[in-house]
């Protein structure tokens, strides 16, 4: 099994998608997103997850739609 790093900036991301969820639609709906980005997180780290190399980015660039999100990785 893989593991994945989250950067600082990726953390706080990550807390602001769980607390705008919570304000918006409560904490059991907030929690069962954060399991979902977390799940994607986790398939990137095992490299189940699909991704894109995309255009205008440098090489080594990855993208993987999770949800209403974007995860970025090199």
């Amino acid at each position: 099994m893989q593991s994945y790093d989250l950067t600082l900036a990726a953390e706080t991301d990550l807390r602001d998608i769980w607390r705008y969820t919570y304000k918006t639609w409560g904490p059991e709906q907030a929690d069962k997103y954060f399991d979902q980005i977390e799940a994607c997180c986790e398939a990137v780290g095992d490299r189940r997850a699909r991704s894109k190399a995309l255009d205008g980015f440098q090489e080594g660039v990855h993208i993987h739609r999770c949800e209403h999100h974007f995860i970025v990785w090199l």
